[in-house]
């Protein structure tokens, strides 16, 4: 539950540890993904016990700009995740529906295919990467 996720950051920010989903999701609406995604590797700099990333947090700030309209920067949010979480099944397909979204069918599939490797039992997956095929 969101309640669990929020006292367990508050938790970590007393601690002083850096919440790099909020610090991206600050960044890009104060100064833009380039900025924010700098910003994201320098709270990675302190080493492992200085920041935490969650790959929830980042998975629904890249739908969040996804529904505000903003593709491109959903696309590297997502990506970002990918490369933090590159053995979740969820992040592969949440790159793949905003590629299919920005009109990418061939990266669209890739990512999609990616996700059924991970997890065969991706049924919406599966059916979704039936549909780009066949189009």
């Amino acid at each position: 539950p969101w309640e669990r996720t929020a006292f367990d950051n508050a938790t970590r920010m007393v601690k002083g540890i850096k919440i790099l989903s909020r610090i991206l999701e600050r960044t890009i609406n104060d100064r833009g993904i380039d900025a924010a995604l700098k910003a994201f590797e320098e709270g990675k700099a302190g080493g492992p016990g200085s920041y935490f990333v969650d790959e929830n947090e980042i998975n629904q700030l890249g739908y969040r700009l996804m529904n505000a309209g903003k593709l491109p920067e959903a696309i590297e949010v997502f990506t970002l995740n990918v490369r933090e979480f590159p053995k979740s099944w969820n992040v592969y397909d949440s790159l793949g529906e905003a590629y299919a979204a920005h009109g990418d069918k061939a990266l669209a599939i890739k990512n999609y295919e990616k996700s059924i490797e991970l997890n065969p039992n991706n049924t919406n997956g599966i059916n979704i990467l039936k549909r780009l095929k066949e189009q």
